[in-house]
């Protein structure tokens, strides 16, 4: 779908990482059960259930699993998403909190169910999750200062946001 494909990981053992992500796809890790301890480019990071591991083309991973883990990983076209070189020098690859991340996991389950069905609807899930990417990432690059705004700011900011979006309905819209 879109270039989208998902592998489902299940297995009893521990196992030692050693990986570098192709130059073409970046990797969306979903653990399911069990933990994996990473450094991906030296930064250590715990990927388990609830969070999610992004592997960007050219990273090289080091990890180990817990002795029992079950997990998909979701593999998207980096020209799946709209200006690619944006993720150059970007260095967050753990999702790990927040209403976005639980979005984008939950949109990523979904994407891998419609895969696993042949369902027509995997094409458009797999944009919808390349939104919630670009989402996150876009979040991720502000500073503390943006993120933690006011109450009265952030109601001119979401009053400024609807009445964009009235004034441009006839638009499509996207919400990177």
């Amino acid at each position: 779908a879109e270039g989208a494909s998902a592998v489902c990981l299940e297995g009893e053992s521990s196992l030692r990482l050693h990986r570098w992500q192709p130059p073409s796809q970046l990797l969306l890790w979903l653990p399911q059960h069990g933990w994996v301890q990473d450094r991906i480019n030296g930064q250590a990071l715990l990927a388990e259930p609830g969070t999610a591991m992004l592997c960007l083309p050219g990273d090289e991973l080091l990890g180990d699993t817990s002795c029992h883990i079950k997990g998909v990983s979701i593999l998207l076209p980096i020209t799946a998403l709209p200006a690619p070189s944006r993720w150059q020098g970007f260095a967050a690859r753990h999702l790990v909190q927040g209403s976005e991340v639980r979005a984008l996991i939950e949109t990523a389950h979904q994407l891998v169910a419609a895969l696993a069905a042949g369902a027509p609807e995997a094409s458009w899930l797999a944009g919808v999750l390349a939104d919630h990417l670009l989402f996150w990432r876009d979040l991720a690059v502000q500073q503390p200062s943006d993120r933690s705004l006011g109450a009265v700011e952030r109601r001119r900011q979401l009053r400024r946001a609807r009445d964009w979006i009235e004034a441009h309905l006839h638009e499509p819209l996207r919400v990177t």
